[in-house]
Order: structure tokens, then sequence, then C-alpha cells
């Protein structure tokens, strides 16, 4: 079991695939022996329900559709976004199946761990093998940080 499972979600499609990049710079970041596990995941959390399960702490990170500017950065805490929708404005996703009905599916499921988190980027072009614009390139290096800085440098509840 990790103590904290960071997925990366998304896509080759611009944009899109910032999860994957702020992924790979946190695992870059961070390095082995934290107790961190960090994985890539397309376009639904659903195909990563085992990994899920077995973690204690779970790190989303995905392009989320708010409605804001590109390169908006969002924080929700799932577990109290689910029962307050206050700060939803969108569809909250890319993909067909938006985060948070993924996650309430996991919730039924009794996989979502206590602790779980998502981080998002709102994206702009997301055009088929395309690289993610600069705008939200500049967004992924403050929100690496961001969850560096929670995971490693301040943890809360480690």
């Amino acid at each position: 079991m990790s103590r904290v499972l960071i997925l990366g979600i998304g896509s080759d499609h611009g944009d899109d695939s910032l999860g994957w990049e702020a992924l790979r710079r946190l695992r870059k970041k961070i390095g082995n022996g934290q107790e961190i596990e960090f994985v890539e995941c397309d376009a639904s959390i659903l195909n990563c329900n085992e990994k899920i399960s077995q973690s204690a702490k779970l790190v989303l990170i995905d392009a989320i559709a708010n409605n804001g500017e590109a390169g908006e950065i969002y924080r929700f805490d799932l577990h109290s976004e689910l029962s307050a929708h206050t700060r939803i404005k969108g569809s909250m996703s890319s993909h067909g199946l938006n985060v948070l009905d993924s996650v309430r599916v996991l919730i039924v499921l009794g996989l979502l761990p206590k602790e779980s988190t998502l981080w998002g980027i709102e994206p702009g072009p997301m055009e088929p093998n395309t690289e993610i614009s600069s705008r939200v390139l500049k967004s992924v290096e403050r929100l690496v940080q961001t969850i560096f800085d929670e995971l490693v440098v301040n943890p809360v509840n480690s």
C-alpha cells in the first residue's frame, strides 16, 4: 500500500496532457523513497481503481473545464466538494465521464481514500497531438511547486 497515490490524468490533446506533465515533473522533483506512487492514467480514474483503493491519500491532477480562464488553478477536497458544489461551474473534466461522477462511483464502491484531492488547471486548446500551451505550462510549474510543498515540505496528516 502506498501512503500517497498521485494520478496524472490526460491524453495527447494539447492542454489535456497537463496532468501527465505535472506528474512527470513531480516524480522528478520528489524522487523515490517518499512513500509516494506516481501513475499516469488515461481519461478515467476508474481505470486505476485498484491502486486508488490501496492508498491512504489520493492526489488527482487533471485538466478541469470549469468555465474559467486558461491556466487557472483549482483545488478541490473531493469529499467536501461532493456535498457542496458551490465552486463547481462547468463539467469538471475534459473527458466523457466527469471526475466527480467517477469519484462518486469510487465512494459507492468504498474505494476512495479519506484524504482525496483534485488539483486541476483550466485548459486552453486541446487539439490532438499538440503541445501544452505556454500559459497552461506556466500554471503546471506553479502547481507542481504547490503540490510538492503540500506533500513534502509541509505535510499535514502524514
